[in-house]
C-alpha cells in the first residue's frame, strides 16, 4: 500500500474517533483529543559519520536544512482535565519528503486555570516516502489558554528527534 493511501486511511479514522466517540469512563478519566499544526525547523545531524558506508538501504537522514511542516490528531483520555495520554497519527511534508507519523502522547498541564503551563513528551515512529522508517521522540513545553471549560487553545515549543536530525518545533493547537 502507499504511504498516501495508508496515510489518508489512517487520518480518516482518527478524525471519526475525534468526532464520533463520546465515551467518558467513570470517575477522573475524560476522553480527549487535539488537532494541532507544526512547523519543524532543521537544527543538526544527531548522527557524525559517514552515510555512506555500508548497504544502501534507503536514505539514512534527511538532507541538512530541510524543514517540515506537520498536521496532527491525538485522541486519548484525560484525567482530571490537566493529563492526557493518547495516541496520535500526523501528516508530515519535510520540503517535498511527504509522509506520517504514529506516536504515543503525553501532556500535562500545571493548573486548570484560564491559563497554565504545558509540558508534553511523545514517541513512535514516521514514514516518509523514499526514507527509511525512522523513530521520533519530541519534548516540549509551552503556554495553554481556556477560553470555556472544554475548549483549550495552546503554543509550544520544543525539540524533536527524527532520521538522525534534531528539530525544533513550534505548535498551534486546539484541544477539546
Amino acid at each position: 500500500m502507499k504511504i498516501n493511501a495508508t496515510h489518508t486511511l489512517l487520518f480518516r479514522i482518527t478524525l471519526i474517533l475525534t468526532f464520533l466517540i463520546n465515551a467518558e469512563l467513570k470517575a477522573q478519566f475524560k476522553y480527549g483529543a487535539k488537532i494541532e499544526v507544526g512547523r519543524m525547523s532543521y537544527l543538526s545531524k544527531t548522527i557524525r559519520g559517514n552515510a555512506s558506508t555500508g548497504p544502501n538501504l534507503g536514505r539514512p537522514r534527511l538532507e541538512e536544512g530541510k524543514d517540515g511542516t506537520e498536521i496532527n490528531v491525538v485522541n486519548g483520555f484525560r484525567f482530571r482535565e490537566v493529563l492526557l495520554v493518547g495516541v496520535g497519527v500526523g501528516y508530515l511534508n519535510y520540503e517535498g519528503a511527504k509522509g506520517y507519523s504514529i506516536y504515543g502522547d503525553i501532556e500535562a498541564l500545571t493548573s486548570k486555570k484560564k491559563w497554565a503551563a504545558l509540558f508534553g513528551f511523545r514517541a513512535g515512529t514516521s514514514n516518509l516516502k523514499d526514507y527509511k522508517k525512522s523513530g521520533t521522540v519530541e519534548f516540549n513545553t509551552g503556554v495553554n489558554y481556556r477560553p470555556i471549560h472544554q475548549l483549550r487553545l495552546y503554543l509550544k515549543g520544543g525539540v524533536s528527534f527524527a532520521y538522525s536530525s534534531s528539530f525544533t518545533a513550534l505548535r498551534l493547537g486546539v484541544g477539546f
